[in-house]
């Protein structure tokens, strides 16, 4: 909806030209959208401005995914992160190379990126800056408000294996994004990099323990559909999930796990090794069985 091609108009290397085709739309009319467009992003950044997540809405990972925050409170320890939406659904082959990352890590690459791009420009900030987000870990902000005055630009921050792409906003009298900006980024070797405090003795994976969270929070929510009538049959469910039928009743069962099997798979004390598959595969129906099976042997 930003592109001038409408109104009968190009773009050509943030110059604005006259076009030879007729335009499709009025003039007024596209401006009147610009004015929305521009309003509704305000807005947008007005909202993430009262969260803790600054890039909530902005950073995608490689595949094209939407990383939404994710949060873990381990005895009065908040640990923050980014995760793909492929992830989350358990779809981890779609998801990019990089799946999961440390908030306070990846917030504080993009604010130096961006603060050493008003400084000094983007081709400088794409060398400068670059080397030193690979050469080193970016210092994290311990205020995630710090990282939004500079986000006010940014249309997308996407997360690749080795390196942050981070494209603008049109802006200016011509309409034109500027260049997008491309720093090398090195993801964290530990899965629990830039987080306030590791317990001691923590056994599982934050990321696999995410995922099991995950699938337990939506067999719950297939179960009360099922109870409360929004869904009539798993078939439904399955259609409106878009996953098979026979995998939506596999999981099923995980709506009932036992309070100590949850309590363990929530503070980190369960086994690195505890799926959602393992977990859901032959689950007791009774919660000292289930308590004994996987609670007992960890």
């Amino acid at each position: 909806m930003r592109n001038r091609f409408y109104i009968g108009e190009i773009v050509y290397r943030g110059e604005v030209h006259v076009a030879t085709h007729e335009p499709i739309l009025g003039r007024d009319l596209f401006e009147a959208v610009q004015a929305r467009l521009d309003a509704q992003a305000v807005q947008r950044r007005k909202l993430r401005s009262k969260t803790p997540a600054p890039l909530a809405d902005l950073l995608f990972d490689a595949a094209g995914h939407a990383m939404s925050p994710s949060y873990a409170t381990r005895q009065g320890v908040h640990y923050r992160y980014y995760v793909s939406q492929a992830l989350l659904q358990g779809r981890r082959e779609d998801a990019g190379a990089v799946a999961r990352v440390s908030a306070p890590e990846i917030e504080a690459a993009v604010a130096k990126a961006l603060r050493a791009t008003s400084a000094t420009g983007a081709d400088d900030a794409a060398c400068g800056v670059g080397e030193a987000a690979a050469g080193e870990a970016p210092r994290a902000s311990t205020d995630p408000d710090d990282i939004q005055p500079l986000l006010t630009s940014v249309a997308r921050v996407t997360l690749h294996a080795n390196q942050i792409v981070i494209a603008f906003r049109p802006g200016g009298a011509d309409g034109a994004s500027p260049a997008p900006l491309s720093v090398p980024f090195r993801k964290a070797s530990s899965p629990r990099r830039g987080v306030a405090h590791a317990p001691a003795g923590l056994a599982s994976d934050p990321r696999r323990r995410d995922a099991l969270l995950t699938a337990i929070v939506r067999a719950r929510r297939w179960i009360d559909d099922l109870v409360e009538g929004r869904a009539a049959s798993f078939e439904a469910i399955a259609a409106s999930e878009g996953i098979a039928v026979r995998h939506a009743r596999f999981l099923a069962p995980l709506a009932f796990l036992s309070p100590n099997v949850l309590a363990a798979i929530a503070s980190g004390s369960a086994s690195s090794e505890l799926t959602a598959s393992a977990l859901a595969r032959g689950l007791p129906v009774l919660w000292s069985e289930q308590d004994a099976n996987t609670i007992a042997h960890q």
